[in-house]
């Protein structure tokens, strides 16, 4: 009970970002990663890393819109200040040193390699070099795709739209491995009916945190508030601790 006054006393006092009174509401930008993030039929944004962000956002007392954008434009626009919010995970390079990130992250989400066939499952990470593996263009896997690209590792990097195009393009035999986030691949594995097919194995949980971009005046403050919400609703087990 102490815990939760503390917070609430700590939302009370922290006061708005510098210029909060100038910008209407935060821009929150999001992704088309379905069940993680995406749009309804009606047009409306959901999933289980937006409803985090939105309850740590009504927590916190701001009042916001959104829009969905594809990876590379959604990072432009962070880092550029036109997207003031995300969730997501470290070690994007378009997003370094343009960004404050969360001391403790709010979830994790499971990488993970899939194969088709008798193939043999990677146990690490390391195992996927000297392969052709196939990837979902924008997504940085949490700093291992530089691993991928360093020509030293052997690794050939097949491009993929969006999830349901890398699985098609994991049955169409152009890559040995299909790295994405387990969420997400269920999600396509289902659209596709490739259930008895494809197995996977774990490789990372990777961390997702809170990002405040650095173009936003009071970007300090406005991250204090949204870690406070989140400490907050930690704090009451609102929300479970992991997506993956």
């Amino acid at each position: 009970m102490l815990k939760k006054i503390y917070f609430c006393f700590l939302l009370l006092f922290l006061v708005r970002p510098a210029g909060a009174e100038a910008m209407e509401k935060l821009h929150v930008g999001i992704l088309d990663l379905p069940p993680l993030y995406e749009v309804g039929a009606d047009g409306k944004p959901g999933g289980v890393l937006l409803e985090f962000l939105t309850r740590i956002l009504d927590q916190a007392g701001y009042s916001y819109d959104m829009a969905v954008y594809p990876p590379r434009r959604l990072y432009w626009n962070i880092a550029e200040g036109r997207c003031h919010v995300f969730l997501g995970v470290k070690n994007v390079p378009e997003l370094e040193g343009r960004v404050l990130y969360s001391k403790k992250k709010i979830t994790d989400i499971d990488m993970r390699a899939y194969v088709l066939g008798e193939r043999k499952l990677p146990e690490k990470n390391e195992d996927l070099y000297g392969s052709r593996v196939i990837v979902i263009r924008g997504y940085s896997y949490g700093g291992f795709i530089n691993d991928l690209r360093n020509p030293d590792n052997g690794v050939e990097l097949m491009e993929a739209s969006d999830h349901i195009h890398a699985f098609r393009q994991l049955a169409a035999g152009r890559g040995d491995y299909l790295l994405d986030y387990r969420r997400a691949a269920e999600n396509a594995i289902r659209v596709m009916a490739m259930e008895e097919e494809v197995r996977s194995t774990s490789l990372e949980l990777i961390g997702v945190f809170l990002k405040v971009s650095k173009q936003v005046e009071g970007a300090d403050i406005l991250m204090q508030r949204l870690e406070a919400a989140w400490d907050y609703l930690e704090s009451d087990i609102i929300i479970p601790g992991s997506v993956n």
